[in-house]
């Protein structure tokens, strides 16, 4: 999703053809979690952060991946770094939300209670 060519193939859920989607106008891609498993992250054990995604009036709930040093590892360092997705990892589900569309990231406060999962991303 974040190499620099503008469409992409899709296969959604329940469809036998893939279809056609040109990134500059989606919003959020959601896949199943195991479509990016890789057991060499759960071995290092990295660094998540819970976040509050805004995109004007759409919102979700998660946590990223910080896979950067300790002094990059703010969110403003996660969203300033190169690609255009953020991945937004809710359950087995992980949204690709195009960081140009986002409006807002604010992070809970320790210890406040993690979110329910929501209803499918649009």
């Amino acid at each position: 999703m974040n190499d620099a060519a503008p469409f992409f193939p899709f296969l959604p859920d329940g469809e036998g053809r893939p279809v056609i989607l040109n990134k500059l106008q989606i919003l959020v891609v959601t896949v199943a979690a195991a479509a990016d498993r890789d057991d060499a992250m759960d071995a290092v054990g990295v660094r998540m952060r819970r976040v509050h995604v805004e995109c004007g009036s759409w919102h979700l709930d998660g946590e990223v991946l910080v896979d950067m040093p300790v002094n990059h590892s703010r969110m403003l360092d996660v969203l300033n770094r190169p690609g255009a997705f953020l991945n937004v990892r809710e359950g087995e589900r992980h949204h690709l939300v195009r960081k140009s569309r986002i409006t807002r990231v604010s992070e809970p406060p320790a210890g406040a209670p993690r979110p329910r999962p929501s209803l499918p991303a649009r």
